[in-house]
Parts: structure tokens; sequence; C-alpha cells
């Protein structure tokens, strides 16, 4: 398979005018997924408060392909204890969520440029880490992750969770220096 050539998006912090097309994002990621039997990921919907929430923070991004909402994620400093609570390394990471790609712009590698801004948002704060959990069964989603170098960790098995499977790498500021 031919790779695709990457697009030119504009990526930035989320508005409020922005909350509608980031919910569809996340609802048509939601419900693809459930479609494909990935029923533990997401809920069923996203409520606009919780987004507004997070792009009040601004954690919450989208990207933008020639005007069309293509993809979104959200970015936080705060490890989930649950996973993340024996972490001595906790306050030099940031947490990857809710990453989604329209459908209709799937296998572009819009992913990997998202994941890839998320890392410099990360970087830029001085953290050396890039952190995320998703679902335990979702075995495609891991391998996703590892490709684009995440390294996998054990999974958090918790019976009241339907994430667990964890994931981190390096941001760029962790990163040795290329030699000239």
């Amino acid at each position: 398979m031919a790779a695709c050539p990457q697009r030119q998006l504009v990526i930035r912090a989320a508005r409020t005018e922005d909350l509608p097309a980031i919910a569809h994002l996340l609802n048509e990621a939601g419900e693809w997924m459930r479609r494909q039997g990935i029923t533990d990921q997401w809920p069923s919907q996203f409520p606009l408060s919780d987004l507004a929430g997070r792009a009040d923070r601004g954690e919450l991004h989208i990207a933008y392909d020639h005007g069309t909402p293509v993809g979104t994620f959200a970015v936080d400093y705060h490890a989930d204890p649950e996973f993340w609570h024996d972490d001595p390394n906790g306050d030099r990471a940031g947490y990857l969520h809710r990453l989604a790609i329209a459908r209709t712009h799937a296998g572009h590698g819009i992913g990997h440029q998202l994941i890839n801004h998320a890392d410099h948002l990360v970087a830029d704060t001085g953290r050396q880490w890039l952190r995320l959990d998703c679902a335990k069964h979702n075995t495609r989603l891991h391998d996703y992750y590892r490709q684009l170098r995440f390294t996998q960790l054990p999974t958090v098995d918790l019976p009241h969770r339907k994430s667990g499977a964890l994931f981190q790498r390096q941001t760029r500021a962790a990163q040795p220096p290329y030699a000239d």
C-alpha cells in the first residue's frame, strides 16, 4: 500500500464555535467503533458541556483541512490515579485523550499528525512523556500506537474500567539532539 501524502492541516486549540464539529467527530468515531464490534472504547455520546470544559481549559484541539474539520484530540497534564497512581514521573507527562479522525479522512496520516502535534504541545511544557490509555481489548488500536513509537506498558485490569491498556512515548523534549 502506497503511503498517503501528508496533508497541511491547521491544528489549533478549540473554541466554542468548534464544539458541535468536535462532538460530531467524536460521535462519528464512536459509532464507527461500535459497527466494528468495539463496544468498550467510548460512550455513545459526548456531551457538549464536557467538551466546553475541556475547551475552556485549553485541553481540546481541532484540525481543519481546507476549512473542513477532520480531527480532534485533547491533552491534559493530570494523571488518572487509577492507571498512573504509582508513577514517580507523573509530573513529567502529558496525557492524550479522545483522538478522533473524520471517517472521510481516515487513512491519510491525520492521526499521526495530530499525535505529533500533541507531542509538541507536551514537549513545549518541558514534559518528557506523551501517555495515553485505551480499551484493554482493542488490539488494532494497540498496534496503531506501537507503529507510532509508543511503548505498551502493563495493562491495568480494573473490573469497573473498560480502559487500561497503557502506552507512552518520549516527547521530542526528551530525545537527544541530532548530531550535525
